[in-house]
């Protein structure tokens, strides 16, 4: 047993834009997605910020090329332009808003990956976009041999809803 202190990872969407419109349609229009909290919750010890993209790619918001519903599907994101848009971009915000060592970690919107994110880009163009490592939301334990750009993660909500279910993950 060692006395090293946890620490969580708190992924968050970059745009304060999409943050407002998926607030305004998911949250009750309630005030819980500015980044205003992200330094305190950094300055706490307890909790880091990490990349979970631009926009989500979340329905709430409208695709400006097509005038659609964004699809709420990242594994649609198949190109440079897309994946520097969702992913560099953010990244560049949120490392400007709330530098730290999760900075550099990025959690795939929805768990939702492909060939072009995980085999391309995110370890072809690291000078890019700065990401280390990106979580998918398959629940299991991290081996030696885990992909350090599919790692598994286990999310809370949908793996784990009380303290004690997160205490047996971790067990």
């Amino acid at each position: 047993e060692t006395n090293m202190p946890v620490i969580a990872t708190a992924f968050v969407i970059a745009s304060p834009a999409a943050r407002l419109a998926i607030a305004h349609r998911e949250v009750f229009g309630q005030d819980w997605m500015r980044s205003s909290w992200w330094p305190s919750a950094q300055a706490s010890g307890l909790l880091e910020i990490g990349n979970h993209s631009w926009d989500h790619q979340h329905p709430a918001l409208i695709d400006a090329n097509t005038g659609q519903p964004k699809s709420g599907r990242f594994d649609d994101i198949t190109s440079l332009a897309l994946a520097e848009t969702e992913i560099a971009d953010a990244q560049r915000l949120i490392e400007q808003l709330a530098p730290g060592p999760a900075a550099a970690l990025f959690a795939y919107p929805y768990g939702q990956s492909n060939d072009f994110l995980r085999h391309d880009y995110l370890p072809h163009q690291q000078r890019r976009h700065g990401i280390r490592a990106a979580f998918g939301c398959t629940p299991a334990k991290v081996q030696a041999a885990t992909d350090r750009w599919q790692i598994p993660r286990y999310v809370c909500g949908l793996h784990w809803k009380s303290a004690a279910e997160f205490s047996r993950l971790l067990d």
